[in-house]
């Protein structure tokens, strides 16, 4: 497969999942705007805020290149994997944490499972100088 097109179907994949991760959270974060109580807080903070914040910069950053904003992506990604990762410890351990979707997964399983494909798809655009993405190439810059 041409290396160009192999570069750009990773990159679609990478802004559909975090355009996913997003729209989700988003709705999640509405919803718990609109009735409240859905989503564990840190304090005053419901953690479906910081999780859709996180996806948010994730798709702004692969949206605009990867390679070029890629601190503000890595702040998108560390929140989200630590949020998930936390929340399917306590959801295994203490049970009924995270809010879950209509046919009973809990909603971290599915974050955790969508922020690892990401962390995948943005490790392989980013791989070293003889990565996918190599600096100056274009796309992702």
């Amino acid at each position: 497969m041409n290396e160009k097109l192999l570069r750009w179907f990773f990159l679609a994949l990478l802004i559909a999942a975090t355009g996913f991760g997003a729209v989700s959270s988003g709705l999640l974060a509405f919803n718990e705007i609109r009735s409240g109580n859905i989503c564990p807080t840190l304090g005053p903070v419901p953690l479906c805020y910081v999780v859709f914040a996180g996806y948010a910069a994730m798709f702004l950053a692969a949206s605009f290149g990867v390679a070029r904003y890629r601190r503000a992506f890595s702040f998108g990604l560390a929140p989200v994997f630590a949020l998930a990762a936390v929340g399917v410890v306590s959801e295994l351990i203490i049970g009924d944490i995270c809010p879950q979707t209509p046919a009973g997964v809990p909603q971290c399983f599915i974050s955790l499972g969508l922020i690892c494909l990401i962390f995948v798809l943005w490790a392989v655009l980013l791989k070293g100088r003889h990565g996918l993405l190599r600096r100056g190439r274009g796309i992702g810059e």
